[in-house]
């Protein structure tokens, strides 16, 4: 499974590539994944542009201009933007089309998510702690949530 630092990687590596880009079409080429990827999502994420690219724990989320494109890369996922000429790789699953390129999401395991968000208020973002390259992980937050727990024997 990525780990923070790949996300994180990843985050960033989208934000220089596709930063102020507008959405021209969205395929979902199987939407089996960890959750059905919804139908729904095409008309939502059409004409959009992407503003800017942030992250939440494991998930990537693309701010557009009006809501979210929210992405877990599960166990074996992967974002890859390439020229739309690219030939399709066995288990890319969805993508996005812009002028000459497409990003397309590739799982194997199919144990990622693609959701799109009105708001922040998802139920698999409210369950996560702090962010640790955030002010508020230092040692105080550490200690104060440590005494909360019960140590195992």
């Amino acid at each position: 499974m990525p780990e923070l630092p790949e996300v994180e990687t990843t985050k960033n590596g989208l934000d220089s590539l596709l930063s102020n880009k507008t959405i021209s079409k969205v395929e979902i080429l199987n939407p089996n994944l960890r959750w059905t990827v919804e139908q729904s999502i095409i008309s939502k994420l059409d004409n959009q542009t992407i503003r800017s690219f942030s992250r939440r724990g494991k998930y990537i989320l693309f701010n557009l201009d009006k809501g979210h494109l929210m992405i877990h890369l599960g166990m074996s996922g992967k974002i890859n933007v390439v020229d739309i000429n690219e030939p399709l790789k066995k288990h890319d699953h969805f993508v996005l089309h812009f002028n000459i390129e497409v990003m397309r999401f590739n799982d194997p395991r199919r144990f990622g998510s693609i959701f799109y968000l009105e708001s922040f208020d998802h139920k698999l973002l409210n369950s996560l702690g702090v962010e640790p390259l955030e002010d508020s992980f230092h040692e105080n937050y550490l200690f104060e949530n440590s005494k909360k727990q019960n140590p195992k024997c």
